[in-house]
């Protein structure tokens, strides 16, 4: 059974965090000084292993999750140790951005050579420089994925703003599946995100208010307000008309269809001119891989407000677009697929295609095992 993590949540709650990789022998001022400049002045939470029980036989595998959940890893090497290459080797296979930090004149092997880094000495001024060079980086990183997010996310007129969604519990067929399961589906990681995001961007009075889809009225797509649905017509009544409303001069190439008679949901649009589709079979209990559809549009009637659809033709598609909306790695993927200054000009319409597959961990969407494959401008 994979290592659940209970002991992070417990000790920084859903704040973001810096894993830190260093010898824990002798290194607690230092470590000290580190969590003061990520914490006090970076805003970050400063993580170590030996924060996080348990300890061995689990040590490889905790330190692998603390790595993989972290926003970005500083890694003291100054001591030349084979655990320390290792966890920075897994840390730069899993995508993640590290920071090196040492003393002055460590030589490093050439795999190295390429990671950023910052030197320090132990002298009267050594001291404040290495601290004043360690916030500018990781303020550079941290603000980075802020204007990714900010980019994405939020309005030239950000309030009001309003989230529909509907997250569900997985239906259980059997005690242990029950015991396993403690997550809901889909939704929940878009509620998360988009909730953590413009928490983090404009202040608690920033977030937008949440409805469930369920319940919501027709008249909120007339509203001038900002919009952000989470799921297909199967999970909210207000996805068709909103695609519909942001699509009308593009002829609304991208839709949801939903195959009731078959209990499946077929999305279709078009890529590079031609079409495009994916059925999502809701009799399958967890699907090899599904699609999500994120689509941003200007809201017609209103100046400076948006609609954003984020829906996948299952629970699963769903939770990848969702993550992929909200979550720097993957941002920078649509980025990077759009142009900087398409994703940034809320004056347009885009969309994008994600790919999700089961993370085996717990059949969930996760960043991982997530990626966008296509995404345009209408």
């Amino acid at each position: 059974m994979p290592l659940t993590l209970d002991g992070i949540s417990d000790l920084i709650g859903s704040r973001r965090y810096c894993f830190v990789i260093m010898p824990f022998g002798g290194a607690g001022s230092f470590y000290r000084e580190l969590a003061d400049v990520v914490e006090r002045q970076c805003g970050l939470c400063c993580v170590r292993a030996d924060d996080v029980p348990p300890a061995e036989p689990m040590l490889l595998e905790k330190v692998h999750q603390l790595i993989e959940n972290a926003e970005l890893v500083l890694a003291d090497l100054s001591e030349a140790r084979p655990n320390l290459y290792y966890e920075v080797g897994y840390a730069k296979a899993r995508g993640k951005r590290v920071l090196i930090v040492c003393h002055r004149g460590t030589e490093f092997a050439v795999d190295l050579q390429g990671i950023e880094r910052i030197e320090y000495e132990d002298t009267r001024d050594g001291v404040p420089h290495f601290h004043a060079e360690l916030k500018r980086h990781i303020m550079a990183l941290v603000e980075s994925d802020r204007l990714l997010l900010r980019s994405m996310l939020v309005a030239p007129r950000s309030l009001p703003s309003y989230l529909l969604a509907s997250p569900r519990w997985h239906t259980a067929r059997t005690l242990s599946e029950a015991t396993r399961e403690r997550r809901t589906y889909g939704d929940y990681l878009g509620v998360v995100g988009i909730v953590s995001a413009f928490g983090a961007l404009l202040g608690q009075e920033g977030v937008p208010e949440l409805i469930s889809a369920k319940h919501a009225d027709r008249s909120l797509l007339d509203q001038d307000c900002n919009l952000y649905l989470i799921g297909s017509s199967r999970a909210n009544d207000l996805t068709d008309a909103a695609l519909a409303l942001i699509q009308r001069s593009a002829g609304h190439p991208w839709r949801f269809e939903s195959l009731r008679r078959e209990r499946k949901t077929r999305l279709v649009g078009l890529v590079d001119g031609r079409p495009w589709e994916h059925v999502g079979d809701h009799r399958v209990s967890v699907p090899d891989h599904d699609y999500g559809l994120l689509i941003r549009g200007p809201h017609p009637a209103h100046d400076g407000r948006l609609i954003m659809v984020l829906a996948g033709t299952r629970s699963l598609g769903t939770g990848g677009v969702c993550l992929a909306a909200t979550r720097p790695r993957l941002l920078q993927k649509i980025r990077d697929k759009l142009g900087a200054s398409t994703l940034a000009d809320r004056t347009k319409l885009i969309w994008v295609l994600v790919r999700a597959i089961p993370d085996p961990a717990d059949n969930h969407a996760s960043v991982d095992y997530t990626d966008v494959q296509e995404a345009g401008t209408a």
